[in-house]
């Protein structure tokens, strides 16, 4: 059975956007097992995907361009709630939409697939690196010339994807980051804005990349930056990770302000995942600026040993006094520091090397795999 009307037990914000959504694309909503999905037409499990409007087409086929050359990623892991409402939003602003499910145990990939997207499935929970690697691989392959990427949560508003495309489209930026911290700062719960700014901090020192918003998920990648892009990371460090390879490939970035909806607590535990991100964040600093990482605490053992040094001459010639203690604790200092400053170079010097290596290999395999022209 087919209705115009929202039925009068479902109340949520997210579902009456998502109704809202559905009558302007002309589909009413469909009542089935208990749970209610947009009444798009069916469209062929892993084939065509329906077109939304006569005048919005947005793609042929799944491994086929995007007629706009925008694919929309929605990494997702039970969102059953909030998914039908975000790939609703995406298709009425006439993108096509990738929905990742990375390992679901609800109807998160049905909801995705009946609202018209394009839904990749991983049997297992990976990760949203590896729900962001799909979504790469695929935006690789179909020839887009943009990846815009955003939260299955409903967070985001997909009416704001134009204004992050804007830069990548003028030709200003490789990566546009929606910042939460530009103009709409007062609007994050007080806690969380306080962690994500420390996180933020402490990205930016590391990566050597300047952001306001670190942790956004909310972004746009061109064509060189897909390219350029693969996260090794697990865990929540996807975003930092960018900002590390951002500044690898000598990639340009951009931010635009965006607004971020919290009508609901967060799913996680706010401080569990901020203690994974900084794990996430020293393991990345050790591999992608390994003199950072370990040349500058071996410059201040270094230094240290040498003050030291300086104190057990000065006991010994002003005072006839030998200091033991000191002495050998300056031998200790002054190695460490010497051998632990040698390793970062050559962990430097080697990090180099490695990654012309991957250039090369990475350019060869487009090459064979006929995926390197961009649009």
């Amino acid at each position: 059975m087919v209705s115009d009307e929202l039925p009068r037990h479902v109340d949520h914000r997210a579902d009456r956007l998502a109704a809202s959504r559905c009558a302007a694309l002309g589909a009413g909503w469909v009542r089935g097992s208990g749970d209610f999905s947009c009444g798009v037409p069916p469209r062929r499990p892993r084939g065509d995907l329906v077109v939304a409007t006569a005048e919005r087409p947005l793609i042929a086929t799944e491994r086929g361009v995007p007629m706009d050359g925008v694919l929309v990623a929605v990494p997702a892991h039970n969102e059953e709630r909030f998914i039908g409402s975000v790939v609703h939003g995406v298709r009425l602003e006439g993108y096509t939409c990738l929905v990742i499910d990375d390992g679901s145990t609800d109807r998160t990939a049905d909801i995705a697939s009946a609202a018209g997207a394009i839904v990749a499935r991983h049997t297992t929970n990976k990760g949203k690196a590896a729900a962001l690697n799909t979504a790469l691989i695929e935006a690789r392959q179909s020839g887009v010339s943009a990846l815009v990427m955003m939260d299955g949560d409903s967070q985001h508003d997909p009416q704001e994807i134009g204004a992050l495309l804007a830069p990548i489209r003028a030709g200003e930026a490789d990566i546009v980051l929606g910042s939460r911290f530009i103009d709409a700062a007062g609007r994050i719960p007080r806690l969380r804005r306080f962690g994500l700014q420390w996180l933020t901090v402490a990205s930016n020192v590391a990566s050597g990349t300047r952001v306001s918003d670190s942790q956004s998920g909310f972004r746009a990648l061109s064509r060189p930056a897909v390219e350029a892009f693969h996260l090794r990371g697990r865990g929540f460090s996807a975003e930092v990770e960018m900002q590390f390879l951002e500044h690898v490939h000598g990639l340009r970035h951009a931010e635009v302000p965006i607004k971020a909806r919290y009508a609901d607590p967060p799913k996680r535990n706010p401080f569990s995942q901020g203690a994974q991100v900084l794990d996430g964040l020293i393991g990345l600093t050790a591999r992608f600026r390994p003199l950072l990482f370990f040349g500058l605490p071996s410059l201040v053992l270094l230094v240290g040993g040498l003050v030291l040094g300086l104190r057990v001459v000065d006991d010994y010639v002003n005072h006839a006094v030998f200091s033991a203690g000191y002495a050998l604790l300056t031998v200790l200092l002054t190695v460490l520091g010497s051998i632990g400053l040698f390793a970062a170079l050559v962990l430097h010097v080697l990090r180099g090397i490695f990654l012309d290596l991957e250039d090369q290999l990475q350019a060869l395999t487009r090459g064979r795999n006929g995926n390197g022209s961009q649009l």
